[in-house]
């Protein structure tokens, strides 16, 4: 589906947008004529957009989405005015994210939207916090990779896991 500039949706308590399977989702606006997606009544919230194709096609530009992120859709990790879902891909630029209950965007992994997308997006009353994973909000740091212990391991002098840590057939 492609969005001319300026349209404007209006969305009912417990609907949303889903982007499935070979579909995608272009709303490209304006700076002067904005996509606006929100609530049918002030006051009320609707459940979002859920993005689920890897389609390059998948971008918003100069959209606003408001009142969303009522509860969460299909596979995301939390409610919000975009989620993204295991497939899901989408670049986001100039675009205002406003007004919900929980997340403005919630990705599964950071390679799933563009890398500036908090630099070049806008964040309004959004009560959990802009994106999640928390990583989206710092690009250039590294993630934390590696092999990891627990404190007591750590704490005993034991920096890495055995290979065979336990043993089906003795119970050790």
């Amino acid at each position: 589906v492609n969005v001319e500039p300026g349209s404007v949706f209006e969305f009912r308590p417990n609907t949303s947008v889903r982007v499935l399977t070979n579909g995608y989702l272009s709303m490209v606006g304006t700076a002067n004529e904005r996509i606006h997606l929100k609530a049918y009544q002030a006051g009320t919230r609707w459940m979002g957009i859920f993005v689920n194709t890897q389609s390059t096609r998948n971008i918003f530009k100069y959209a606003v989405i408001s009142d969303g992120g009522s509860a969460r859709i299909e596979d995301a990790d939390a409610p919000a005015n975009v989620s993204l879902g295991h497939g899901g891909a989408l670049v986001m630029e100039n675009s205002i994210l406003t007004n919900s209950p929980a997340y403005a965007l919630v990705a599964k992994q950071t390679y799933q939207v563009n890398k500036n997308l908090v630099e070049v997006n806008q964040f309004e009353g959004i009560a959990e916090g802009p994106v999640l994973p928390r990583d989206l909000m710092y690009p250039d740091k590294p993630e934390l990779v590696g092999s990891w212990v627990d404190k007591w391991s750590f704490d005993q002098g034991i920096e890495t896991v055995a290979t065979h840590y336990y043993d089906e057939g003795t119970g050790t």
